[in-house]
């Protein structure tokens, strides 16, 4: 019986999962830089062997530190448009895919510690929670990535179990998923700091067999000669990826930027929410270390990991897409933890000895329930269910022959609704990384039929005499040639 209610329960999570990855997806939320630019480079990468930019017709440009998101989302997404067509719904359809296979193996992961109970309260949180939708239904690399990290947790906790003297499949796993998290986004690079710190303290716990670390090692460098290949064959010298990860938005004053940072962890409620949960996590880890009690490896590791994505945010421009991998961990871990911190409380204080366990569990029933009302009335997926401008900009792009030829202005997102790829683009990332400069000449002596801007630019139109405004479709202006 134990085993058809799991099995029911796995269901409806797959269920209500699919429900809110799935519904409204290619107009809520709307499509943006970021993901135009993810879409376009695997697109190229799947049809032309190049993790590129095109910024001409027949000019595709690569350089390693113009992305921050790898070959492990580029390729099923260009394989998506390469089999259902071009388009915004094919290229989503992998962010649903891989959301789903994040909450199911977040749920297996947590049944696998701490069993049914605790996972299944651990995975309603996931799967309540509006950010995993936020930043999980436009094509962006934290779902993908998190799903490969939480891939590694897995397996090494299987590894762990078995007093790392598991089967050689465990360890090749490891490599692979560890590989394949640092290869999806430049974000995830403090993972192997987290790792190399926890390996540390666990050092005289571990039974190290390195026929099967070099194993998984040895797997892992597979995925990162892949990514070497993809990512870094054909331009950008290592230290100037470094230099763009150290300051991906050329920040002038990085002290300003750390300052105002750490203010949003006291005065915004996404921030505070996760360090609220991380303070939780902290307080049931110096619990079990003052009781001398066990704590895993792997628990350390996700711990780590967390703390350094929330400094690694310090040096970010605020976007809370930064904190999400950290946010994912620590409500993964948020239930276990309150039942350590619960049962301590009951030990140290007389008060509290009264208070029955079930009040943990009812409380996380109110926060459950409370995430959901949230995620589907109020948070900003639910805020553009009723949006068309997707199918306006589908309904537009459409009509457009083919021969027409189409300038982008610092619009990639565009280019997944065009019907050919006759198109330029000029894309501004930062201030020190722009792309197609000299394409705007071709503006200059009316080249293109058409030029697509953003609203909020289209004051660059001046420069351009040779075209007025013909219309306007979702937030985007159309200028034709006078």
């Amino acid at each position: 019986m134990k085993n058809i209610y799991e099995k029911v329960f796995i269901v409806f999570l797959v269920a209500i999962t699919l429900f809110f990855a799935a519904y409204k997806l290619t107009e809520s939320p709307p499509t943006w830089f970021d993901e135009g630019f993810v879409i376009q480079s695997a697109e190229n990468l799947v049809n032309d062997g190049i993790m590129g930019i095109k910024i001409e017709p027949d000019l595709i440009v690569h350089n390693a530190t113009f992305f921050s998101t790898g070959f492990p989302l580029a390729y099923p997404v260009g394989w998506a448009m390469e089999l259902f067509g071009r388009g915004l719904l094919p290229a989503r359809s992998v962010m649903v895919l891989f959301t789903i296979l994040l909450v199911l193996l977040c749920y297996f992961l947590a049944k696998k510690i701490w069993g049914f109970k605790i996972a299944a309260f651990s995975s309603l949180l996931l799967v309540g929670f509006a950010p995993l939708y936020g930043n999980g239904r436009n094509v962006l690399g934290e779902v993908p990535g998190v799903f490969f990290l939480v891939l590694f947790l897995y397996y090494l906790y299987k590894i762990e179990k078995k007093k790392f003297v598991g089967s050689y499949s465990d360890y090749i796993m490891a490599g692979l998923s560890v590989a394949l998290c640092l290869s999806t986004k430049s974000i995830f690079l403090v993972l192997p700091l987290a790792v190399i710190l926890a390996l540390i303290i666990f050092y005289k716990n571990i039974a190290w067999d390195w026929r099967r670390i070099l194993a998984g090692l040895a797997a892992g460098s597979v995925v990162i000669a892949v990514l070497l290949k993809t990512q870094f064959l054909g331009g950008g010298p290592l230290v100037d990826v470094l230099r763009d990860y150290a300051n991906p938005y050329a920040v002038g004053d990085m002290s300003v930027l750390v300052w105002q940072n750490i203010k949003r962890f006291f005065t915004e409620g996404t921030p505070i929410y996760l360090l609220g949960t991380m303070l939780i996590w902290l307080l049931s880890l110096a619990i079990r270390k003052i009781r001398s009690e066990t704590t895993s490896l792997t628990e350390i590791v996700s711990f780590f990991f967390s703390l350094f994505i929330c400094l690694s945010y310090l040096r970010m421009v605020g976007w809370y897409r930064y904190l999400f991998a950290a946010q994912i961990l620590s409500l993964l871990f948020l239930p276990a933890s309150s039942l350590i911190m619960f049962e301590w409380l009951k030990s140290k204080f007389a008060w509290s000895r009264n208070i029955n366990i079930k009040i943990v569990f009812i409380l996380f029933g109110v926060l459950i329930g409370a995430q959901f009302l949230y995620l589907h009335y109020f948070s900003w997926t639910a805020s553009y269910y009723y949006s068309r401008a997707t199918s306006s900009l589908e309904n537009y792009f459409n009509r457009i022959d083919f021969s027409e030829k189409i300038f982008l202005y610092n619009s990639p997102e565009i280019a997944t609704f065009l019907p050919s790829k006759n198109y330029y683009q000029y894309l501004k990332i930062n201030d020190e990384l722009i792309l197609g400069q000299d394409q705007l000449k071709q503006i200059t002596v009316g080249v293109p039929n058409k030029v697509i801007v953003n609203n909020k630019e289209a004051s660059v139109m001046a420069d351009f005499p040779l075209y007025q405004e013909a219309g306007a479709v979702s937030r985007y202006l159309i200028f034709e040639k006078k």
